[in-house]
């Protein structure tokens, strides 16, 4: 039997066939993101990066529309300030995309990003991904990195990791808000909890990729390759499934 894999093999099942033969019919993960429940923003540099509204982006041109992989109308845009597709993954230098929410997200609530090199740009603190009261700034559970390395969480004030736990190669990082006082913050295995923060509920349908206001506001620098966001906060298992995943796929030692 001959076989042809066109597409990638992401959805291959083997199927008995005849005289005890398998022919491969489909073939499906251990894990997808959507395995798991109130998954609501899907965003992989490997789907729906367009250059402009209807024209896929190709290597090295600018970002204008970043499409949500569960559909609907949840995509990120960039009118200016435009991000580059660069080694098949969003680079953010001093740029943002945004987009709006159904409703505004608020804790319990869990994010996931595979990124590389992704340092704050022009700040000392610069948002990865946040909720957003109003388009000029003030955060609702914003997830950050610092010119050192350390990550925080910020309701509008940051709170950040005791010592830097990025580096510069490529990165599975996670933060999960269990609730208005604790977050729990991973770099692959590596896990810390901020405790008693305080934060402030989120009121907006505004999010914000690579920076935390419109202006831009504390831009990150580095690249994306894929974020989940979930209504929800995870069990450490749950954590594991997730990171895992982005681990094989993006091809991270953790």
């Amino acid at each position: 039997m001959n076989i042809v894999i066109s597409g990638g093999i992401d959805n291959l099942i083997f199927a008995s066939g005849s005289a005890g033969s398998q022919d491969i019919v489909s073939y499906r993960p251990i894990f997808i993101p959507i395995d798991l429940p109130n998954l609501v923003g899907w965003y992989s540099s490997d789907y729906g990066v367009y250059n402009t509204l209807t024209v896929l982006a190709q290597e090295t041109q600018t970002v204008r529309l970043w499409q949500n992989k569960l559909g609907g109308s949840v995509n990120a845009e960039s009118i200016s300030n435009q991000p580059n597709l660069s080694g098949g993954a969003i680079l953010f230098n001093t740029d943002f995309m945004s987009g709006s929410n159904a409703s505004p997200l608020n804790a319990p609530l869990s994010y996931y990003v595979a990124t590389k090199s992704i340092f704050s740009g022009l700040n000392s603190s610069a948002s990865i991904l946040c909720q957003n009261a109003t388009s000029a700034g003030s955060p609702r559970f914003g997830f950050s990195v610092d010119q050192t390395g350390r990550l925080g969480v910020s309701s509008p004030t940051t709170t950040q990791t005791t010592g830097a736990i990025m580096n510069n190669g490529a990165n599975v990082i996670a933060c999960i808000f269990n609730d208005l006082n604790t977050v729990i913050v991973r770099r692959g295995n590596y896990t810390e909890t901020l405790n008693s923060l305080g934060l402030t509920a989120n009121t907006s349908n505004l999010f914000l990729i690579g920076a935390r206001g419109t202006n831009p506001s504390d831009p990150i620098s580095g690249s994306i390759y894929e974020i989940l966001i979930y209504s929800g906060a995870h069990t450490s298992n749950e954590q594991n499934s997730v990171i895992n995943y982005m681990a094989e796929k993006w091809g991270v030692t953790l």
